[in-house]
């Protein structure tokens, strides 16, 4: 979300000092970068739970839903655009409609799919991202729908009630879903009486 709300801000067309907190937004957005790398180079996919064969089949296959619903949500405003008839609220900020159609459509989606396909062959590895996929739904899902809500009660008039309430669940029931594959990894604790084999080497 950071690169949408630097690189999409009107900073010549509205009043404001977004570009005083620069610096800040940067390090807040490399630091996250580095949290990211650390974090996906410490988890082994080895010591994750083990999935059944059901359980696999269910998150990709819903997962390759959630891509499709995102891909048919873009679709019909696509379409305005490229027919010269785009919506009103394309036209009240087109650069944040490209910034999040870009990231959605070329981020979002392909690692959704690639997730979901992986998951329904089987492959075992696909589990590790399978976590970061479902963890972005789980918070972009009430972010949005707070969103919505907000432009709602602020009577803006691109407001879409209906539109908020449906990513209010779609955020629901992926936050279950994560809280489902979450859950046995906060069960797990590491057996202290055993030496890491590390410690040996260096006892050795």
């Amino acid at each position: 979300m950071m690169p949408q709300y630097v690189l999409g801000a009107h900073y010549t067309e509205l009043p404001g000092n977004n570009e005083d907190f620069f610096l800040l937004h940067l390090g807040l957005f490399v630091l996250s970068m580095m949290v990211v790398v650390m974090a996906w180079v410490a988890v082994d996919v080895t010591a994750l739970p083990r999935s059944t064969r059901r359980s696999l089949t269910f998150t990709g296959t819903l997962l390759l839903a959630i891509a499709a619903f995102l891909v048919i949500r873009y679709l019909p405003a696509l379409v305005e655009i490229w027919d010269g008839s785009p919506t009103d609220e394309y036209v009240a900020d087109p650069i944040a409609f490209w910034l999040i159609s870009f990231m959605d459509l070329g981020l979002v989606v392909p690692a959704a799919v690639a997730c979901g396909v992986s998951l329904l062959l089987g492959v075992e590895e696909a589990r590790k991202p399978t976590y970061a996929v479902i963890s972005w739904f789980a918070l972009v899902g009430p972010a949005v729908a707070a969103m919505g809500f907000a432009m709602a009660i602020n009577d803006d008039p691109n407001a879409s009630p209906p539109g908020a309430a449906v990513f209010a669940v779609f955020g629901a029931a992926f936050a279950i879903l994560a809280a489902y594959m979450f859950r046995p990894l906060f069960r797990q604790t590491p057996d202290m009486s055993q030496p890491r084999a590390e410690d040996s080497a260096c006892i050795r």
